[in-house]
């Protein structure tokens, strides 16, 4: 993919190419479309289709697709039909595949009428300098019909010709000829688009474009439903207050021709006609503005009641998170309650393991005191035969003194008799 710009051309790959000019053409009430052959640009969808083709046997077909469109075919060329269409009286113009086929001189003189009867932009499409292609009257045209004779290529064109102009180009972009066969290397192609400046009139559409969306601002899906709503719908009645003061200004000029024009010269009649007109056209813009605001009233109360809505939607929103919020912090305190809980039944389990084990030793306590008193009763015994073995002892330490003291008086006395 590529896409480079200099200073006037946009060029791109011949993949890209189409779209790459398709972002350049805006929306359109009213598209004329000359030259389309039997099949008219596929850019935009207007409300009023008018398309210029010389070849009856491709108008035929035209009338046949567009049966019961808003669509209008000229049996026409090109310098012709425009010769009979007023200033500034079609949104846009598309030349595509078509110029090519003009002489040079004739291709530049449509150009100027298009200039002139375009109010928004003028769209073309060529080759890229001349691309020779010839298909002589009443041969078989690319469309299997007998269009041959308009077919051919008259003229080459090249960017530097639309000085101003909005540029997208392809230097390879045509790789087959209108039978198919390869061309090598392959020829160019370019997209020139036009915006007609504004020419200062009597509305103000980008005042009552601001009325209306002041009132449908919070009204998306009106917005989405509908794209450029508020623009249709200004240029729409712009657009009608501009045939409605056309008509008025036909019939006036009727009246002073009738009533005028065997003593005057037309140049007064046409003057005073061209001043009832602009009369005609500042009642107008008074009327335009009132039906403007009018509309744009009818979505007040239902934007402001959209608005509020939004609001609603905010706090709303605002809720749901805050009762999400909520809800995580539930979870969670739901979660630490069901870990406490294990805890808990963890400590009762060790309290009652305790408590067990607490019961076990007072009963080991009562066992060992019920041992002290058994001991301390058999001390009590001990101490007593203690007590009887002092006493044993005593009485014994006293009898053998006894007994000593006998025994040697009488050694001692036998003792003294034989050393006597």
């Amino acid at each position: 993919m590529s896409k480079t710009t200099d200073a006037s051309i946009v060029w791109c790959d011949r993949e890209e190419l189409h779209s790459t000019a398709a972002s350049f053409i805006k929306p359109a009430s009213s598209v004329l479309d000359i030259g389309c052959g039997i099949r008219p640009q596929q850019y935009i969808t207007p409300e009023l289709l008018i398309c210029i083709e010389p070849h009856l046997e491709y108008v035929e077909i035209l009338k046949k697709s567009l049966k019961d469109a808003n669509a209008v075919v000229i049996p026409l060329d090109a310098k012709k039909a425009l010769a009979g269409m007023p200033d500034r009286s079609i949104d846009s113009i598309f030349l595509i595949d078509v110029i090519e086929h003009m002489e040079k001189e004739i291709g530049a003189e449509v150009l100027l009428e298009c200039e002139r009867v375009a109010r928004q932009q003028i769209v073309i499409f060529t080759p890229l300098g001349f691309m020779p292609q010839e298909i002589h009257a009443g041969d078989v045209d690319g469309w299997n019909l007998h269009g041959g004779e308009f077919q051919d290529h008259k003229s080459g064109w090249y960017p530097e010709e639309f000085a101003g102009w909005d540029i997208i180009a392809c230097k390879h972009l045509h790789l087959q000829d209108y039978l198919g066969q390869d061309i090598t290397p392959p020829y160019g192609g370019f997209y020139a688009v036009k915006n007609v400046q504004k020419v200062a009139n009597h509305f103000n559409d980008v005042y009552a474009r601001d009325v209306i969306e002041s009132q449908t601002s919070s009204l998306d899906w009106l917005n989405d439903a509908f794209p450029l709503f508020s623009e249709k719908v200004v240029f729409k009645d712009i657009n009608a207050s501009h045939l409605k003061c056309g008509i008025y200004s036909c019939q006036r000029t009727t009246e002073l021709f009738i009533e005028l024009g065997a003593t005057e010269d037309q140049e007064v009649i046409f003057n005073k006609a061209a001043a009832e007109k602009s009369d005609a056209m500042l009642r107008e813009t008074r009327l335009h503005k009132e039906r403007i605001k009018a509309f744009a009233d009818q979505f007040a109360r239902l934007n402001d009641l959209s608005f509020s809505l939004d609001e609603l939607a905010v706090k709303a929103a605002a809720f749901d998170a805050k009762l999400a919020e909520l809800n995580i912090r539930e979870a969670e305190v739901n979660a630490r309650g069901t870990e406490l809980s294990a805890e808990a039944a963890e400590f009762y389990l060790k309290k009652s393991e305790l408590d067990a084990r607490d019961l076990e030793l007072e009963v080991k306590k009562a066992e060992l005191d019920a041992r002290i008193v058994e001991l301390d009763q058999k001390a009590a015994e001990l101490l007593i035969k203690q007590l009887e073995v002092t006493k044993l002892a005593e009485l014994l330490d006293s009898n053998k003194q006894v007994i000593n003291h006998g025994l040697f008086g009488k050694i001692g006395l036998k003792a003294r008799a034989l050393f006597k």
